[in-house]
């Protein structure tokens, strides 16, 4: 799946994570990101986000291999 980077800009929106949320709120789409507090923003602006070290936090094992079980 290719994605292409939109030549969109807010001349009037100073911060780089406020253009970037405004674009996806207009756009109707989600953010991927490892940053935090671009992930905190999203949520408080109701911007569907995935931030890829809780996602990687879910996969990690409950149990590593050789270790013991009670």
């Amino acid at each position: 799946m290719a994605v292409a980077t939109p030549d969109v800009d807010y001349p009037h929106v100073p911060d780089v994570d406020a253009k970037l949320l405004k674009l996806a709120k207009e756009r109707g789409m989600a953010i991927l990101t490892t940053d935090f507090n671009l992930n905190r923003l999203a949520q408080i602006q109701d911007v569907q986000v995935l931030n890829v070290n809780d996602l990687a936090n879910a996969l990690k094992p409950a149990v590593l291999p050789g270790e013991r079980l009670d």
